[in-house]
C-alpha cells in the first residue's frame, strides 16, 4: 500500500476546503503553537532525550437501514511526551527498520559472491573447502618446494612455474589475450616485465575485496523504566438516531466519554513501548510503533422502548488512525506536522446497512535530543 503523503500546504490553504474542515484546521494551527511552546519549555528544562507526539481526531459517522439511522460526532486527542535514553555509540544500520534485514541479506549475498570469484580466480572451485580444493593445492605446492631441498635454482624455477600457472588460469578466467597484457607491459623488461604481467592479470581476474559496512550514522534511543513521562487522552463520541418497530419510532442516543492522564502501570506500558532511531546524518526520525494510549471511558446507550444501559470500557484511537500515525513517524523530520482524512465504515456497522465514517487527523511530533 502506498505510503500517505505528508501535507505541506499552508494551514490557510487547507482551511479553504470547507466549513467543517475550517474549525479542524484552525485547531491544528493552535495545537502546533502549543506543541512548539511546550517543546521550547521542555528544551530549557532537564534536556533528556524525549519523543513528543500529539494527535487530534475530528470526525463523523453515520448508518442507515430502512427507517433506522444513527449519526455521531467524534472528537479525540492523544498527547505523549516520553523520555528516552540514548545508545552509547552510532550504528551502521537502523535495526528497528524491518527493511534492514533485507539490506543485510543483500550485503551478505554480495560478499559471498565476491569471495567466490576471488577463489575461482586463484584456481579453486566455488565449492572448495579446506582439505579438498585450496588445501590440497597448497599441499602440492609445499611438496614441490620441499623437493628442491633448499636449492635456490630449483626454488626459482618452481616459483616461475607457479606464476605461469597462475597467469594461465587468470587468462582463462577473464578471456584476456596474452597480446593485450604484453602490449600493456611492452615498455618493461626483465623482472619489471614479469611484475607488470602479474599486476595486469591480477587487476583483471581478482575482484575487489567485499565492500565495508556503511558508515555508522544511526543512534538508537531506548525505553526508560519509571520514565515519568506525560501521557494524556480525551475521547468524545456522541451519537443520536432513530429506531422503529411495530409500535412506532423512537429517538435513540449513545455516547463514549473519557478524559485524563495515564498513571502507574498504564503510563509505564506506554513508556516501555516507545523507542526510536535517529539518522544523525540525514536528520531524520524512525519510530517503529506508536504506543497509542488507551483510557477508561464511560458509555451509555439508549434505544427505546428499552431503558438506557450504562457502563465503562477501555478505548483509544481506531486502528486506521494508529496505522497512519505510525507511517508518518518513519523516516520523518525531527520536528513536523502531517494531516489526512481517513474514510472507512464504522466498526459497529450493521449488515445490509449503508454506513460511512470520516476522520480528519492531525499529528504533530518533536524529537528532542539530549
Amino acid at each position: 500500500m502506498a505510503r500517505p503523503k505528508r501535507d505541506h500546504r499552508s494551514m490557510s490553504a487547507r482551511t479553504e476546503e470547507g466549513g467543517g474542515f475550517r474549525q479542524w484546521a484552525i485547531r491544528g494551527l493552535l495545537l502546533t503553537g502549543c506543541l512548539l511552546a511546550h517543546a521550547a519549555e521542555a528544551k530549557s528544562g532537564a534536556g533528556q532525550p524525549a519523543l513528543i507526539v500529539e494527535v487530534t481526531v475530528v470526525g463523523e459517522e453515520s448508518w442507515k437501514r430502512d427507517q433506522d439511522w444513527r449519526k455521531a460526532q467524534i472528537q479525540e486527542r492523544y498527547f505523549l511526551e516520553i523520555p528516552l535514553t540514548a545508545g552509547d555509540a552510532l550504528e551502521a544500520y537502523n535495526m528497528l527498520d524491518p527493511r534492514t534485514a533485507e539490506r543485510l541479506q543483500r550485503f551478505s549475498t554480495d560478499v559471498d559472491a565476491r569471495r567466490r570469484k576471488i577463489e575461482a580466480a586463484a584456481g579453486r572451485s566455488a565449492g572448495d573447502t579446506p582439505g579438498v580444493g585450496g588445501a590440497a593445492q597448497a599441499a602440492e605446492i609445499q611438496k614441490r618446494v620441499d623437493g628442491c631441498a633448499g636449492d635456490e635454482v630449483c626454488l626459482r624455477r618452481v616459483g616461475k612455474e607457479l606464476a605461469s600457472q597462475h597467469r594461465t588460469s587468470a587468462r582463462a578466467a577473464t578471456g584476456s589475450s596474452m597480446e593485450e597484457v604484453r602490449a600493456a607491459c611492452a615498455s618493461k623488461t626483465g623482472d619489471a616485465y614479469e611484475r607488470c604481467v602479474e599486476r595486469q592479470f591480477q587487476a583483471k581476474t581478482e575482484p575487489k575485496e567485499p565492500t565495508e559496512e556503511p558508515e555508522a550514522r544511526f543512534r538508537r534511543y531506548f525505553p526508560v523504566q519509571n520514565c515519568r513521562g506525560r501521557v494524556e487522552a480525551s475521547i468524545s463520541r456522541e451519537g443520536a438516531g432513530q429506531v422503529a418497530d411495530v409500535a412506532g419510532t423512537y429517538q435513540s442516543s449513545d455516547y463514549v466519554r473519557g478524559k485524563g492522564a495515564l498513571l502507574g502501570p498504564a503510563l509505564e506500558a506506554v513508556c516501555l513501548g516507545t523507542q526510536a532511531v535517529v539518522d544523525v546524518k540525514a536528520g531524520t526520525l524512525y519510530v517503529p510503533n506508536w504506543a497509542a494510549p488507551t483510557i477508561e471511558v464511560k458509555t451509555r446507550v439508549h434505544v427505546p422502548p428499552d431503558g438506557p444501559v450504562e457502563g465503562s470500557e477501555t478505548a483509544g484511537p481506531s486502528p486506521e488512525v494508529v496505522a497512519w500515525v505510525e507511517s508518518m513517524l518513519k523516516d520523518a523530520p525531527l520536528i513536523g506536522q502531517a494531516s489526512t482524512t481517513i474514510t472507512a465504515p464504522p466498526p459497529s456497522s450493521v449488515a445490509k446497512g449503508v454506513s460511512s465514517r470520516t476522520l480528519k487527523v492531525i499529528v504533530l511530533w518533536h524529537f528532542r535530543a539530549a
